[in-house]
């Protein structure tokens, strides 16, 4: 019998917002069962403070990257990281359809049929309300003008999702070619200008500390969201901008067969636009994006 279940991931924080949804429909229904939930990850608490379900735990396993999900006495460990299940893996990459498949397996011991839930609530969902998104509400009412905002994750990737490229110049042309355009830069970028329609989240945010589910709050708030396939992008990849309130994607990575599209067999196709590039020159992407932003 399962007296326990114990989520770990050994990658980043993308990584620990991509399946948040299907942690928190799992540990929902060990709890109701009376199943206490742990996550050991490396970061803080914070970063999924919204999944009440599940305490951090910093208790250390035999685990590396790519131990599968597994039963030890009375305790499961469920791997939330892409590569928990090699081979579910290696037939479907870098999707929601890995990670969903990856779980319904791993929690066939608990009883939970994941036919039987409704595959769109496991989708990646942040509840902002458990972050600090006074100041960046506050912003939004205040700048409430009817004025188009654009999201521009350019923080820089940590897997190799795509070249760290400099958007620093294609910010500013963008601003200059866009004046009634207000671009929100989640990252700070040596040679971005100080003009009126560039504001940096952080001066929106005023947190210390990790931001990245507040960027997500405003990026949810934003009209288009474009970034490489990485950190406050994968952020912004939620339920409510993929469905509820479909956004605008542009998106910049290596080409791999539809993968940004991230979500395939288990859920409706996304209502939101999604627009792959694959370059990395400076005059190229500042097109990519212009024939967008037109």
């Amino acid at each position: 019998m399962i007296n326990k279940v114990v989520f770990f991931n050994l990658f980043h924080y993308g990584d620990l917002h991509v399946s948040r949804g299907l942690v928190r429909e799992v540990s929902k229904r060990c709890v109701a069962k009376g199943i206490k939930c742990e996550y050991f990850h490396n970061y803080s608490s914070e970063i999924l403070g919204d999944l009440t379900d599940v305490q951090l735990v910093k208790t250390q396993h035999d685990f590396i990257n790519i131990t599968p999900s597994h039963v030890k006495g009375d305790v499961l460990f469920i791997n939330t990281w892409y590569g928990g299940n090699q081979n579910i893996f290696n037939s479907y990459g870098l999707t929601f359809d890995t990670l969903y498949r990856s779980f319904k397996e791993a929690v066939k011991v608990l009883d939970i049929d994941f036919d039987n839930i409704n595959p769109i609530d496991m989708f990646p969902s942040i509840n902002y309300e458990k972050y600090q998104i006074e100041n960046a509400r506050l912003w939004l009412e205040r700048n409430n003008t009817g004025k188009r905002r654009v999201f521009i994750s350019n923080g820089l990737t940590l897997s190799g999702q795509f070249e760290n490229f400099r958007f620093s110049n294609i910010i500013n042309r963008l601003s200059r070619d866009y004046p009634d355009t207000q671009f929100l830069i989640s990252n700070d970028e040596t040679g971005v200008h100080e003009k009126d329609n560039i504001i940096l989240t952080r001066d929106i945010i005023k947190k210390q500390g990790n931001d990245l589910n507040e960027n997500s709050y405003l990026a949810s708030n934003c009209d288009i969201i474009i970034g490489r396939f990485s950190g406050t992008y994968t952020f912004a990849m939620t339920k409510e901008n993929y469905f509820d309130k479909p956004k605008h994607f542009v998106v910049f990575t290596i080409p791999s067969v539809d993968k940004y599209v991230w979500t395939y067999d288990f859920t409706p196709i996304p209502a939101a636009k999604i627009i792959r590039f694959s370059c990395s020159e400076e005059n190229a992407v500042y097109t990519a994006i212009n024939t967008q932003l037109n």
